[in-house]
């Protein structure tokens, strides 16, 4: 999950889903497949996602978190890229579907993905 920087959420390791649903969230544009993944794990816990506004990229929510307008669950290594800049603070779901593992794709696929985030400059943990 990200948070600016300085908000309570900080001083956890760690945070459940469930936690975060109290804040007003920032996502990506309806109909995105994360933000209809989101509103699925809010409804299997009787919850629903508290959406404050919604936006095409994730530069442009890592700003508005920034700013204060609220926190996102959104792609790690699409908020590293502008974390110093957003003055954002990410911190890790407890959930295990929060855990993206790319063990299960096939080895050709694997290897596209290291790939890209290769030419990027970026890294995969697993």
């Amino acid at each position: 999950v990200v948070v600016p920087d300085g908000h309570e959420l900080c001083s956890e390791d760690v945070v459940s889903f469930k936690a975060t649903l109290v804040y007003p969230h920032i996502s990506l544009y309806q109909g995105s497949t994360l933000v209809k993944f989101m509103e699925e794990r809010a409804m299997e816990i009787g919850e629903t996602l508290p959406l404050r506004v919604q936006v095409y990229g994730c530069e442009s929510a890592c700003n508005m978190i920034g700013g204060g307008v609220g926190i996102g669950v959104l792609p790690e290594s699409s908020v590293l890229r502008f974390q110093r800049s957003a003055n954002v603070h990410i911190i890790p779901l407890e959930e295990a579907w929060a855990d993206r593992d790319l063990e299960f794709l096939p080895s050709s696929a694997k290897s596209l993905i290291e790939s890209i985030f290769a030419y990027h400059g970026g890294h995969l943990d697993k």
